[in-house]
């Protein structure tokens, strides 16, 4: 899959602001800052960026607390994604590193917004028309207009974070790739900090340049070290470029079941994001999977979109041998009774695989190398109706080992509390 136009159009708004020097930003990679924020860029219309610039000017919606009172503690910050996964796997991960400090952040009009103050307002907008003006090589007035007012709004949020005493040994993120993240981490990173940030879904590289919301952890990596959770992921991000040395294999904290045996004969189909190259296309060639192998199988299926999409935007579809299933269930209740499940692009393979449930990832020309089982993947309705037939032949001692084996390659969960804790005290220990 090649780089599409607006890949190339993404690419050429980096590169212009790669070594911009912006006033409030000294010693901050605008292009790392400005990673996703530029893609946002492009898909924005002249009236919603300046409506955009209105909100920022008048309202603060980025909300930071702090819990730092011992600087020989861990720091830990925790963004708040709104997002029942994400939290809960986040909780786990604090579990192991016991006693820290801790900055909590929240985000967007939805779950705070607070009216600035009058010094506040002219603050953000001289940084606004100075930003606005520093990026003067990007002739498109639209897409200069956003990158002005996320810049300007990061440095009344830089200016926030300076107030208080972020000097630490190591600190900790769960994802680094995001503007704010990514402002945090580099703020850290300049004051000495040695930041670690975690895997969350399934990374898969598929190229430079191209794809970037989907390959952010990869590609917009800023951290000093990734925690991947098996041999798979590690790989991923050393074909993107990352350094062995700088990739810790700590382990899924997902809670690893056994191979589920169920008589029915059900099963359920998860969605790709919708940010994904192709997602609607994609996105019905798996249901029109579904249908016809329910028919086949004389089987019932349930669809699960994923949390960035709803069930709303496929009204047309009907088929009395599927539903979909309410927003917001979890993938344990989705696989409840289900034989097997159906993805195509989509770090949902990991949550069907931990468990215990056979996945089954459909490959087509969207080129995302998710499975590297061949009794993992499928491209025809006929190929996986073969390998349901086989994998359905195993003894359950067989289906077992098969299980093992790709949990061990992707999720690698043995020990992982004892990993993770000795690699927090790694990172803690003075002149690590």
């Amino acid at each position: 899959m090649k780089p599409s136009d607006f890949d190339n159009k993404q690419t050429q708004i980096l590169n212009k602001i790669k070594n911009s020097n912006i006033r409030g930003l000294e010693n901050i990679d605008i292009s790392r800052l400005m990673f996703n924020v530029s893609g946002e860029a492009l898909k924005t219309t002249k009236t919603e960026s300046i409506k955009k610039l209105i909100r920022t000017v008048m309202f603060d919606v980025i909300k930071a607390e702090y819990n730092v009172t011992d600087s020989n503690l861990p720091l830990v910050i925790t963004y708040d994604y709104h997002r029942e996964d994400h939290t809960n796997y986040w909780r786990k991960f604090k579990a192991f590193v016991a006693e820290y400090n801790e900055i909590y952040i929240e985000e967007g009009r939805k779950h705070y917004s607070r009216v600035r103050k009058p010094g506040e307002i002219l603050f953000v907008i001289t940084h606004y028309f100075r930003a606005k003006r520093q990026l003067v090589n990007i002739e498109n007035s639209t897409i200069r207009r956003v990158l002005a007012t996320n810049l300007a709004e990061l440095i009344a949020f830089k200016q926030k974070l300076e107030r208080h005493n972020l000097n630490c040994q190591s600190a900790f993120i769960f994802f680094d790739g995001n503007r704010v993240e990514n402002l945090v981490v580099q703020m850290l990173r300049n004051c000495g900090t040695t930041v670690a940030t975690m895997q969350h879904g399934q990374p898969v590289f598929h190229g430079l340049d191209r794809d970037r919301i989907n390959q952010t952890m990869i590609l917009n990596f800023t951290s000093d070290y990734i925690m991947v959770t098996g041999e798979f992921s590690k790989k991923q991000f050393m074909l993107g470029g990352i350094p062995e040395e700088q990739i810790f294999v700590g382990g899924s904290l997902r809670n690893i079941k056994g191979v589920t045996d169920t008589s029915e004969k059900n099963f359920a189909v998860f969605l790709d994001c919708p940010t994904n190259p192709n997602a609607i296309r994609d996105n019905k060639e798996l249901i029109e999977c579904a249908k016809r192998i329910s028919e086949l199988l004389g089987s019932h299926f349930v669809i699960k979109c994923h949390p960035q999409d709803s069930p709303q935007n496929y009204v047309d579809f009907s088929e009395k041998r599927g539903a979909f299933v309410p927003k917001g269930t979890s993938i344990e209740k989705t696989l409840e009774g289900k034989e097997f499940g159906i993805l195509h692009a989509s770090g949902v393979y990991l949550d069907i695989i931990s468990e215990g449930t056979k996945a089954f990832c459909y490959v087509n020309d969207t080129d995302f190398p998710l499975v590297e089982k061949g009794m993992d993947s499928f491209s025809t309705t006929t190929e996986l109706l073969d390998k349901i037939e086989k994998w359905n032949s195993y003894t359950d001692t067989k289906k077992q080992e098969y299980m093992n084996r790709i949990i061990d390659y992707y999720l690698c969960p043995y020990d992982v509390e004892n990993r993770y804790k000795a690699f927090v005290k790694k990172l803690n220990a003075p002149n690590s």
